[in-house]
Order: structure tokens, then sequence, then C-alpha cells
């Protein structure tokens, strides 16, 4: 009687890395963008791009980040996202384009080239949950990209790693509040104090102040 063969299980990073290759393929991700409104008079200021699967994975887009992290591939799939984001061109406007990126892709030799075919006002997010181990060096690897225009956002404030301290040696133009400080802020004066206190913050250093989960 022949023996039946156990069908070995598939290896957690390895389908990690078959999602990873779907999405850095040329046609894996398309870009949407989230326009950023002035409060005051409701105009349209700049946009966020984000990055969504074409074929629609049930994976979320913050757990592809997490797994690329965790083979070594944040910046393969990091650039596959600025290369579809480019592919639309300037947003309407010309206003400014706001791109995630992380210390990694900024640093990367490569990824400088891809300044070429991005909007030439664009504004670069970094997140502050990401903890940033010398300010220095990444403020170097900023440098070809402010060379070209570029300017500096400071992504998630009040939420992550980063000291107020290394907010204000990055000299960033706009800092980005986190959501999670923002919704049901009008029920909660502990978050108000910390907002206002941001506000001043940003206002001291010249940054613009935007804030994500605005509602109502």
């Amino acid at each position: 009687m022949e023996r039946t063969r156990r069908r070995r299980p598939i290896r957690r990073d390895a389908e990690a890395d078959v999602l990873l290759d779907r999405l850095v393929a040329p046609a894996g991700l398309r870009a949407v963008f989230q326009p950023i409104v002035r409060i005051a008079d409701g105009e349209i200021v700049g946009y966020e791009a984000l990055c969504r699967s074409v074929k629609h994975e049930r994976a979320q887009p913050s757990e592809w980040f997490v797994l690329a992290s965790q083979l070594g591939r944040r910046v393969e799939l990091e650039r596959a996202c600025l290369r579809a984001v480019a592919k639309h061109g300037a947003p309407p406007g010309d206003a400014p384009l706001f791109v995630n990126v992380s210390p990694a892709l900024l640093a990367h030799p490569e990824s400088v080239q891809l300044r070429d075919k991005l909007p030439h006002r664009l504004v670069l997010e970094l997140t502050e949950r990401e903890e940033i181990d010398d300010v220095a060096a990444l403020r170097a690897s900023c440098e070809p990209w402010l060379r070209t225009g570029a300017r500096l956002a400071i992504d998630d404030a009040g939420a992550g790693y980063s000291s107020l301290k290394q907010v204000v040696e990055l000299l960033p133009e706009f800092v980005k509040i986190d959501r999670s400080l923002i919704v049901g802020i009008h029920e909660d004066r502990h978050r108000q104090a910390l907002v206002a206190a941001l506000a001043g913050f940003a206002s001291e250093i010249g940054a613009n102040l935007i804030v994500e989960g605005v509602e109502s």
C-alpha cells in the first residue's frame, strides 16, 4: 500500500514573500490620494499619496510594511509605492504631494533616482512611530531630496518614539498630529491640552500643523 505523503504547511515568511512579490510587480499597486483641507476656508492645500493593492489583497497596507520590514524588503516595497504614485504626475493645481518614506529609503543610494519621476512639490513624511537612532545621519540622507525642492514633514506626532528635540533637529515644515489624539478630542480636556501644546510647538519652529482624524 502506497503511503500518502503529508503536505508540508507553507511557512509564514514564504507566504509573505509571495504577497510582496505581487505588490512590487510592475502593476501590483495603485495610488490613491487623500486631500488635505485648510479648516479656515475649506480649500484643498495638498494631497497625501497612499497605495492600495490592485488585486485587493486581504492583508492591509499597514501589514505589508510590517512583513516587508521583517523580511528585509521594506525599501523595495516603498520604492514600488513611489513608482505607483509617480504614474499620476502632479496633483490638481500643482498642490504639494505628501508621501510616506522611511529613513532606510532615504539612505538607499538608488532611491534618490526616483525623485526625478515625482512631482516637484514633494513633501517627505517621516513617521514618529519609527525610532530614529541618528538624526544627523537622517538629515544627511534627506539632503539630496531637499536640494531638489522636497520638504519635510513629521507624521504621527505625539504617538511615536521621537522626542521634540529630534523634531527640531530635522526642521520639518509640517507637523502632522496623530489621529489618536484628535478623534473625540471635544470630550477630552487632556488631549485638548496636549494638542494645544503641539500647536504652540509647531508655531515656534515655524512649521505648519496638520491634524488627522477630523470628522466634524
